[in-house]
């Protein structure tokens, strides 16, 4: 089954009006791919790119396009000049941290570059730049000053966030997940997936087991809307849809429509989506299921899938590593979607809303008008 990243057609004039906004942070190569380009009228990237060659490739890449729109600067806890460390042979390697770089390189093979760097809050109001949705941040090592800079947009707009974490670092400076988590969560924002990589230990002739430390990781966190809502938006109920409108596609597009069907809920009691809205939206979503919850019992199946799994580890040997995309990518995305028969009512244990509504640790959300 095909997904429609922006929930249907009928919701398409409204993104046109209020595009999805993406701060792609740490650019270089390309726009972080979050929708297709022929959805390219429903959203629009803004992509902060400080290393000049890294740049000047994606301004050729992104030639023409109204949706892409590159700034040729870097992002920060302040606001002024910095010194940029990149590495020679691999431009697109860099970072405001040296020693991220020098920790896998000698000390000639980088270079220092002084830069504009700002503030994401103060870049966005002096340059009158949309304020963003979702933030995509991959700037080795230096995350949460980026983020400490952004904090009026983190509690104010932002709905979504993947970020790079390092978890074996090399400096006291480099981005810390507890720090990037303690931060994010003081803003509103819930953990929702992490994809993660490991390193090995042992080089050239290998020994012991596969499955080395934790290296570094993709992190997705998700904005409590019901928190947004009753601190911002419930004062305005065209930008509380336009807003929800945006996070129920981001959900979407990451597969969590458990979170999905609450919010429409959430939308429905609130007067934001329509009755009709609501109750095709929940048909849509309840209808969905993936095959792995209805492949049929049988005879030694538990067995099967242990010995698939024995010797996928014994065959492939660095899939405990870095497990394949296909099985560690972020959001529900593991095997193949299919339609069912929706239920009369969807029930959902501790779902997001309990975070503020203590009573609804087991929501009962209604299908049928």
């Amino acid at each position: 089954m095909r997904f429609d990243h922006f929930l249907g057609s009928e919701f398409h004039s409204e993104f046109h009006i209020s595009p999805l906004v993406i701060y792609d942070v740490g650019a270089a190569g390309e726009i972080y791919p979050l929708y297709s380009a022929a959805t390219a009228g429903c959203w629009i990237a803004h992509g902060f790119e400080p290393v000049l060659a890294s740049f000047e490739k994606l301004a050729q890449r992104y030639a023409g396009t109204d949706h892409v729109k590159l700034h040729h600067v870097a992002l920060s806890d302040r606001s002024g000049t910095t010194t940029l460390h990149v590495h020679k042979a691999v431009p697109t390697y860099s970072s405001l941290n040296r020693n991220s770089l020098v920790s896998d390189s000698t000390e000639t093979d980088v270079e220092e570059v002084e830069i504009r760097c700002a503030r994401m809050d103060d870049l966005q109001r002096s340059a009158d730049l949309p304020a963003p949705d979702f933030i995509k941040l991959d700037t080795e090592g230096t995350e949460f000053p980026i983020l400490q800079g952004a904090a009026s947009l983190l509690k104010q707009e932002c709905l979504a966030v993947v970020s790079e974490i390092k978890f074996i670092s090399f400096s006291s400076d480099t981005t810390q997940f507890s720090d990037l988590d303690r931060l994010l969560r003081d803003c509103g924002f819930i953990l929702f997936d992490i994809q993660t990589s490991r390193a090995s230990r042992s080089v050239g002739a290998r020994f012991g087991g596969k499955k080395g430390p934790i290296d570094s990781a993709y992190v997705l966190y998700f904005r409590d809307f019901y928190d947004l809502y009753a601190d911002r938006l419930s004062a305005d109920s065209q930008l509380a849809r336009s807003k929800l409108l945006k996070i129920l596609s981001l959900a979407v597009r990451y597969l969590y429509l458990d979170y999905a069907v609450e919010l429409i809920d959430f939308g429905r009691e609130k007067n934001l989506l329509t009755a009709h809205e609501a109750h095709k939206l929940l048909k849509l979503y309840a209808g969905t299921t993936d095959c792995a919850w209805s492949l049929p019992s049988f005879p030694g199946k538990e067995k099967l899938a242990l010995l698939i799994d024995y010797l996928s580890y014994l065959l492939q040997p660095e899939m405990k590593l870095a497990v394949p995309p296909m099985f560690n990518n972020l959001g529900n995305r593991r095997s193949t979607l299919r339609r069912q028969m929706p239920p009369k009512e969807l029930r959902l244990h501790y779902p997001v809303r309990w975070r503020l509504d203590r009573a609804s640790v087991d929501l009962r959300i209604k299908i049928d008008d």
